[in-house]
């Protein structure tokens, strides 16, 4: 038997995530293909952490959860400007990436306070990293590129 629909309020319409959207994202492989990574948020939530999903064993973990802002007023004025321009109103880890040729794997994860990498098993942050823009790990995940106040950062 079909379930009748449920009327949907104005709240609901005018909230974020909207009703039903709040699926995973940004997914990907780990470098070794064992595992697949994304980005979900709790149904109801834009505040995403990153999870990791093993096929062999149907298990899902978290392997990094919001540091710091869990709101847009946290954020400087060029991160506001640019998550604007990118659309972005998710929260928490929004993104993250894995170095391409390291060996073992190492893994960026901007976070509001700044950066932190996850090599050996271990996360690092780094410091004099805060306000970020557009980190990019190099292939052997032994450097990160970013943009902070118009200058670049290596």
């Amino acid at each position: 038997m079909a379930k009748p629909y449920e009327r949907l309020t104005l709240e609901q319409v005018a909230t974020y995530p909207r009703p039903g959207m709040s699926t995973p994202g940004s997914l990907s492989f780990t470098p070794d293909s064992q595992r697949v990574t994304y980005l979900a948020a709790p149904e109801g939530s834009l505040v995403r952490s990153l999870y990791a999903f093993d096929p062999a064993t149907g298990e899902h973990t978290v392997l990094a959860g919001p540091e710091g802002a869990t709101s847009d007023a946290s954020f400087s004025r060029e991160e506001q400007l640019q998550r604007e321009r990118m659309r972005l109103r998710e929260v928490g880890v929004t993104s993250y990436q894995f170095a391409k040729k390291a060996d073992p794997p190492v893994l960026l994860v901007p976070q509001p306070p700044g950066l932190r990498v996850l090599a050996r098993g271990a996360w690092i942050d780094l410091p004099g990293t805060a306000g970020a823009l557009d980190p990019t790990l190099s292939e052997d995940g032994s450097q990160v590129l970013f943009v902070r106040d118009g200058e670049l950062w290596l």
